[in-house]
């Protein structure tokens, strides 16, 4: 698959006919542009950012780390380089 992006901002999302995305957002930590791909429906997407609908809620097959890339743009890699990672208890 190629996908292409010009003149992105700070966000830009395909919906893809086998019920995947892939999203590519800028992160605020390192202002690099990220691409994942996520499993999720345009009304899924749709149901937390312009319903408003939680994003755990709209999207509880995504993994927290899928959520926060969703939200922010922020990879697991940054997140455990700016905040350390999580210990186990």
């Amino acid at each position: 698959m190629n996908i292409s992006i010009s003149n992105i901002e700070e966000q830009s999302i395909k919906f893809l006919t086998n019920g995947n995305a892939v999203v590519t957002k800028k992160s605020p930590f390192s202002g690099i542009y990220h691409t994942a791909t996520l499993v999720m429906t345009e009304d899924q997407y749709s149901n937390w950012l312009a319903n408003g609908e939680l994003i755990q809620n709209a999207l509880p097959h995504l993994t927290a780390d899928e959520r926060e890339f969703l939200m922010t743009g922020i990879t697991p890699q940054e997140w455990d380089e700016a905040f350390g990672e999580e210990e186990e208890e």
